[in-house]
């Protein structure tokens, strides 16, 4: 186990941590522009381009058949959609996981307007803390991919997630430093899960 700077604050961080007997927050900022865009957002506006031209040849067919087609569209829609919230939210998104005397949940906005916030759970109700490190796993191809940091907040069979693939948070010390404070703040042990090895 790495211990030597755990719940030191990584130089240069960018996230905001404010706590009190009262109250815990971290507000983690936007990423900015993020070498991945470079491959996502052109594929993103290539795909919901597309999918605009046949949406409108769909709608010139006669009816019924236009109903059909245009309902076909939907799902890459949902795809599209997808693709360009993920480009927004790396570039303007900002993350809050508030913990208080009663409740913990987690905020989500874009263009400081509310687009994701979990339901607010008794803080009674975490049961564990787990830290698991940047390691590298399979995905379903059995090609080697790596896998960003994350901290997990188990509730019950529920869970709050920081960090991961769409996180926001690119340095594992970042998440460390996180890990430690809201163990430390909650009075709860943090369980860290090692790089597993891999063949």
């Amino acid at each position: 186990m790495k211990t030597n700077d755990l719940g030191n604050k990584p130089f240069g961080t960018k996230i905001q941590l404010t706590k009190s007997g009262n109250f815990f927050e971290i507000y983690i900022p936007p990423m900015g522009f993020h070498p991945v865009l470079l491959f996502i957002a052109p594929f993103a506006i290539a795909w919901n381009s597309f999918i605009t031209v046949w949406t409108l040849m769909a709608a010139q067919v006669p009816f019924p058949g236009n109903i059909f087609l245009m309902m076909f569209s939907l799902p890459f829609w949902v795809v599209g959609g997808c693709l360009a919230y993920a480009c927004l939210f790396t570039l303007c998104g900002k993350t809050y996981l508030r913990i208080d005397s009663q409740e913990i949940y987690l905020i989500k906005t874009l263009f400081d307007r509310k687009v994701s916030r979990e339901r607010p759970e008794p803080r009674q109700e975490i049961t564990q803390l787990i830290f698991t490190r940047e390691h590298f796993d399979r995905d379903s191809d059995g090609d080697r991919v790596s896998k960003p940091a994350t901290m997990k907040i188990e509730l019950g069979v529920k869970s709050i997630q920081l960090g991961g693939m769409q996180g926001g948070i690119e340095h594992e010390s970042e998440m460390e430093w996180l890990a430690f404070e809201v163990s430390e703040w909650l009075d709860k042990p943090l369980k860290i899960i090692e790089s597993p090895e891999i063949d």
